[in-house]
């Protein structure tokens, strides 16, 4: 597990510490939203779903959706841009691409309110991949025998008959 503590920030904090911290921008650029590459003050959870958006646009693509020669040009670029459709870049699900393009919204309001909406979201693609992983498990019980553990299916499955799972 990886835990990253190095962006944080307290409202308790005391007054002098919130007067320093005052438009600092906090988080590794290509993942930060607008209203932080702005220096907005009132940041919300809708922050850290535009940075998941940027980790779900990066994991389907293999790239961030904003680049720039310099960490002041990026932020103007989340700040001004709008992100890259997935579908421009990659063959992906239109619902996929939809979700994501919401996560990167540039105005808060237009993101999913909350992880928990994000997760409900989510909901039919995990549906999805059980019903392929069932659907794998009954071609390799076909294929290999009755045993089908994992470990057997590792050792007797030649790499280029193994299916990949989305």
């Amino acid at each position: 597990h990886i835990l990253d503590f190095g962006v944080c920030w307290s409202n308790t904090a005391e007054a002098e510490e919130r007067r320093r911290e005052a438009g600092r921008v906090f988080g590794t650029p290509s993942y930060v939203s607008p209203e932080q590459a702005a220096g907005e003050t009132q940041i919300d959870g809708r922050a850290d779903l535009f940075g998941l958006g940027v980790v779900m646009f990066e994991a389907l693509t293999g790239c961030v959706p904003f680049c720039a020669p310099t960490v002041t040009k990026l932020l103007l670029r989340i700040i001004r841009d709008a992100a890259p459709p997935l579908g421009e870049l990659v063959d992906v699900d239109a619902r996929v691409d939809a979700l994501v393009g919401q996560l990167l919204a540039r105005d808060p309001a237009q993101r999913m309110p909350s992880a928990r909406a994000l997760s409900r979201a989510l909901l039919p693609f995990a549906a999805a991949r059980v019903a392929a992983e069932r659907q794998l498990l009954t071609l390799m019980r076909d294929t290999y025998g009755a045993d089908t553990s994992s470990e057997t299916l590792e050792r007797s499955a030649p790499t280029a008959q193994r299916a990949r799972v989305a």
